[in-house]
């Protein structure tokens, strides 16, 4: 079975993009059989210690995981360089098994991989301890899987023998490998450093959220060594990672056609991994808004859909930074990390040597100056739309000692969807998000350090450029107007429209009742060449339409409700109109829209058109102006 449409108009243009971060990192459905995904089995932890009468022995021991230390600064090997180097396994379960694999006793590591205290009966016999790539504790719940169709988590597994006298046996020592040649091949140290950033993410939670008990819901990972889960929707060439919001699960790629030396992967990744992590955690604690898409973070792109990857960037950055890499002794390293970085493949393992084509494919500072950023370097108003503007932006005011508590007040806020707040919390962006965090700043010194990153990333703290809402007025003796000078597209693989010059997108609540909207516009006697301005309506939670896509013969979005595309050719007042009747009340986006397909930049020099919008409905003809 083919992929389903809607995933194919998010996502038509991915394989155009090498640099793409994650793809599509919030896909709207599997192209699998619900019936194809497999269910887990029961967790056993501490909860479900079992108590047995009589003599017992107590076991204990420790659990490590190995992985591939990241070095992105060092002129001789950058990437995954060296050999694996161990850490302890955090708050994961455990299990003690007879030699029939029985459950006898159930458990969890502590924060140092140590787990102990595991009463089984002082029988004589050979025993097996294991530690799977699961937890449902107070610190994280997560399993990170094999796959959709058995749903097994990753296992490590130690054996020792008992006479049967025994009280105690202490000392055992198990441990994840992070090479292909040991073991079996699975490489489950990968399904463990995943598992341990997840761990890190809850920790920073816990630590900065102002929330000192926190722990987010259960997420689950799908992730295989040497396998790409965008197989799973026929698209083994697309190699990513993401996060599909309709499951609720995360995939991480594992490489591609078994090969994990010279593909792209990302079990070793923590930027990669914690950047889904903070998708799923937008789902479950802020508004996921993203229609989803291709980004490179170098080019503008629909406001939403950077905020989303914005916010993914920041909080990985933000995590690392704080806990994995902390100037005061993270468990990778005292570094600090003011990074994105996604690599591709290893070098120099004295055992498995280096990947031909291994390094690092992705590397973005969090920390360089707007002006002089390599990637998404912002133009005038153009942060919002730049999703590593975003990044830098949060990233920039932790450092500026901006407390992320504040920045989670005011991302949670976001999860109440009911219709009091003003502006509405619909059509999900930065300059909405930073309208919230200015209500959350109230000291002074951290707002002044904020309002001089907000100036230099040329960002905003309100909706003027993305999802401004109008208020009604009455004609006095006419509307006033709105000036828009559109620019040529930009060309990505395809024809993008500018969607901060060469459109302009309002919020509107439609009572349901019969109306008319109505776009007014003239390009003037004086314009070199004419301006054509379209009239949009799309449903809350659209996907954007280029003048590109409209032109495919088959081509349908059904979120683009209504259009009015009469052809200018002149430099005359023109109208376009759109009737309501029909629609559902409910929120919904207006998009006056320049046709700027095949026109190039000298079209539009000193071209410019001004517009009004007004409604018809039967309260009389009615003005519909820009909130202020």
């Amino acid at each position: 079975m083919g992929l389903r449409r809607s995933y194919i108009q998010l996502c038509w243009y991915i394989f155009a993009f090498l640099l793409s971060l994650t793809g599509c990192s919030n896909l709207s459905a599997p192209n699998q059989d619900s019936n194809l995904f497999g269910t887990e089995a029961p967790y056993c932890g501490s909860a479900q210690a079992k108590t047995y009468s009589g003599a017992t022995t107590t076991i204990s021991g420790n659990a490590q995981f190995y992985y591939r230390a990241l070095d992105w600064t060092s002129s001789g090997c950058r990437g995954l360089c060296g050999n694996p180097v161990a850490l302890n396994i955090p708050y994961a379960e455990v299990h003690v098994l007879d030699g029939s694999g029985n459950i006898l006793q159930c458990g969890e590591t502590d924060a140092n991989g140590n787990f102990s205290g595991l009463a089984i009966p002082q029988k004589s016999g050979t025993y097996i301890v294991q530690v799977l790539s699961r937890s449902m504790t107070n610190k994280v719940k997560i399993s990170v899987l094999e796959d959709i169709y058995g749903a097994n988590p990753y296992s490590i597994t130690t054996s020792f023998n008992m006479n049967g006298s025994q009280s105690s046996v202490s000392g055992l020592s198990l441990s994840a490998s992070a090479r292909q040649s040991e073991g079996d091949g699975k490489i489950p140290g990968g399904a463990f450093n995943i598992f341990a950033d997840i761990y890190w993410a809850n920790q920073f939670l816990r630590l900065s959220s102002g929330n000192a008990n926190f722990v987010a819901d259960k997420v689950t990972v799908y992730w295989k060594a040497g396998f790409n889960p965008y197989s799973y929707y026929n698209s083994p060439n697309a190699l990513a990672s993401f996060y599909v919001s309709s499951e609720d699960h995360l995939y991480i790629l594992g490489g591609k056609n078994g090969d994990v030396k010279n593909s792209d992967t990302d079990h070793f990744d923590d930027s990669v991994i914690i950047h889904e992590y903070g998708h799923f955690l937008e789902a479950h604690y802020g508004h996921s808004d993203s229609p989803g898409g291709s980004h490179n973070g170098d080019f503008i792109i629909d406001p939403r859909l950077a905020w989303s990857e914005g916010w993914a960037n920041y909080f990985q950055a933000a995590v690392l930074d704080n806990v994995v890499y902390a100037t005061s002794g993270g468990p990778k390293g005292s570094s600090g990390y003011p990074n994105y970085v996604d690599t591709i493949g290893y070098k120099n393992d004295t055992v498995e040597g280096s990947g031909s084509s291994a390094g690092i494919s992705i590397v973005r500072d969090l920390t360089e100056a707007a002006a002089n950023a390599v990637y998404d370097r912002p133009g005038t108003n153009e942060g919002i739309f730049r999703e590593f503007s975003i990044s830098r932006t949060l990233f920039k005011a932790l450092r500026a000692a901006v407390a992320f508590q504040a920045v989670w007040q005011a991302f949670t806020s976001f999860n109440d969807q009911t219709s009091s707040f003003t502006p509405p919390h619909r059509f999900m962006n930065f300059g909405l998000f930073n309208y919230t965090l200015n209500t959350k700043i109230t000291d002074s010194t951290q707002n002044t350090n904020w309002q001089i990153i907000l100036t230099e990333e040329q960002q905003k703290k309100d909706t003027s450029l993305y999802g401004n809402t109008l208020q009604k007025q009455t004609p006095s003796p006419s509307c006033s107007t709105v000036t828009m000078n559109p620019v040529a597209d930009e060309i990505y693989g395809y024809d993008r429209s500018n969607q901060l010059m060469s459109n302009d997108f309002y919020t509107y609540y439609h009572d349901g009742s019969s109306k008319t909207l109505n776009l007014t516009y003239t390009t003037g006697a004086s314009s070199t060449n004419v301006v054509d301005l379209n009239l949009y309506l799309y449903t809350d939670g659209y996907y954007y339409a280029e003048e590109i896509q409209e032109e495919e013969a088959n081509y349908y979005n059904p979120m683009l409700v209504r259009t009015s595309k009469t052809l200018n050719t002149s430099s005359n007042t023109e109208t376009e109109t759109i009737s309501f009747a029909g629609l559902s009340a409910g929120y919904y986006m207006i998009d006056v829209k320049a046709s700027t397909l095949n026109k190039t930049s000298s079209y539009f020099t000193s071209a410019s058109a001004n517009y009004y919008l007004s409604m018809n409905s039967t309260a009389g003809t009615q003005c519909l102006v820009p909130s202020p």
